[in-house]
């Protein structure tokens, strides 16, 4: 909803494996931990990847890596 600026998120605690994937209005605007992608405590990471995807006109924010390390984020 534009006039709410709620959208919705993803939250990987795991592997995660996103190509060729386009955002549009994802996240929810400040309330925390509700980004368009979010990579939350997913510690080694080196099997997860964010490539040629597109983020716009979304809400909050954009790729968030919290407690996560290694993946790799490449031609977005």
């Amino acid at each position: 909803s534009n006039t709410d600026k709620f959208g919705g998120h993803v939250m990987i605690q795991g592997i995660g494996r996103v190509s060729g994937v386009q955002t549009q209005r994802m996240g929810q605007y400040n309330i925390l931990a509700r980004y368009p992608l979010h990579f939350h405590l997913a510690g080694e990471s080196t099997q997860s990847f964010v490539k040629d995807s597109s983020f716009f006109r979304n809400y909050y924010r954009c790729i968030t890596i919290h407690g996560s390390h290694g993946l790799l984020l490449t031609r977005n």
